[in-house]
């Protein structure tokens, strides 16, 4: 029998709700809406978040040359670390620890198809065309429908990315948006261990619910 690999998955927050949500777990309350919050204290909290992670990286004691690392939303494409750099000094506190660990040795995999990622894109730009998504509720379940079909494919595409390109001594580091469902489609190849600071993995739908 083959031997089951390990697999660190880190769950990441990319809006500002989820950035609430993190706040508000960080005291013990429930996710909170973005008009609760301070961009301060959400700013903060998300930067606490982001330091907590890299320590519990580095408690893993796993060499940052073992990584292979697989980044939500970044295509394959041949540009992966440009895409990287470019968005770490716009700030993302994602892409400066992927930098960081880039910068150790680790090493970076084109993650998404180009194309389920466009029509991602042109999804959303689609609901944003229309005045105020929240006044029409057709539009919104139309691109929550639209939305949720893409995300399974691109999951599928990401698991089998991975299966597909890790290398014998190599951990996936895999960074994905709290929306992915990764789980299912990877456990019978990887063990996965998540890394999570201060949001209660319990409670990311709870994001998308209020």
């Amino acid at each position: 029998m083959a031997e089951t690999k390990g697999l660190i998955y880190v769950p990441v927050l990319h809006t500002q709700r989820e950035a609430a949500a993190i706040s508000a777990a960080a005291k013990g309350g429930a996710p909170a809406r973005d008009g609760n919050i301070p961009p301060a204290e959400r700013k903060e909290a998300v930067a606490d978040m982001w330091s907590g992670i890299t320590r519990k990286l580095e408690e893993t004691n796993i060499p940052c040359r073992a990584f292979r690392i697989y980044q939500d939303a970044l295509p394959v494409c041949g540009m992966e670390r440009s895409i990287v750099e470019k968005l770490a000094a716009k700030g993302s506190p994602n892409h400066r620890l992927v930098l960081e660990l880039l910068n150790k040795e680790a090493r970076l995999e084109g993650t998404e198809h180009p194309d389920l990622l466009v029509e991602e894109y042109d999804s959303l730009s689609k609901l944003l065309q229309n005045s105020g998504p929240k006044d029409n509720p057709a539009a919104l379940a139309q691109y929550r429908a639209e939305s949720n079909r893409l995300m399974e494919k691109r999951d599928v595409f990401i698991a089998e990315r991975i299966r597909s390109t890790i290398q014998p001594g190599e951990t996936p580091l895999v960074f994905m948006g709290v929306r992915h469902k990764l789980e299912k489609l990877l456990e019978a190849d990887f063990v996965v261990a998540y890394i999570i600071y201060r949001l209660p993995f319990r409670k990311i739908g709870d994001i998308y619910n209020t």
